[in-house]
């Protein structure tokens, strides 16, 4: 069952025993960790948690730095918002963050640095997340002039006319 027994449930069962191997691997480089794609699944284990993966690799001032990565991205998206930008920057913003909040939530259920276009996407969504926040920061862009606002106040319409001269129809 799905919600029954889940102590015993084996998937569950093996990610908390990798628990007490990711603490003592911590505990060796708190700092820093070990570096970037180090671990090997092979040598070692398969650690299904991209967090507890980037605690080993990256240390704790790393999975910070990468934390505070993404935190930008997500703010960053949600600036049209803010800004009361156009609905169109305030729907791509929110997608964005959409995208980026959850591809970064599924870091804690598989080891997404280990596929390659996990990895990729999160960058992407961050540089995207970016973009947004560029483009949401730009001054509107002029409205167009109605034709016939434009023939009023044309340099023509503004030269006085001749004394007892017709006014013509242009100006």
């Amino acid at each position: 069952s799905l919600f029954r027994g889940l102590s015993a449930d084996p998937s569950i069962q093996g990610r908390t025993d990798d628990y007490p191997l990711v603490l003592r691997a911590v505990q060796e480089n708190p700092l820093f960790g070990q570096g970037l794609y180090t671990w090997v699944p092979m040598v070692y284990r398969t650690i299904d948690n991209q967090v507890l993966m980037m605690l080993i690799e990256l240390g704790v001032i790393g999975t910070f730095a990468i934390g505070c990565l993404v935190l930008t991205g997500f703010v960053l998206a949600l600036s049209p918002w803010r800004r009361h930008g156009s609905s169109e920057q305030r729907h791509l913003g929110l997608a964005i963050a959409a995208a980026l909040l959850g591809i970064v939530s599924s870091y804690a259920t598989f080891d997404a640095f280990g596929f390659r276009q996990v990895a990729g996407l999160t960058f992407l969504y961050i540089g995207l997340s970016g973009a947004v926040w560029w483009v949401s920061r730009a001054p509107a862009p002029p409205q167009p002039v109605n034709a016939t606002t434009s023939a009023e106040f044309s340099p023509a319409a503004s030269q006085p006319s001749k004394p007892g001269a017709a006014p013509s129809r242009d100006g």
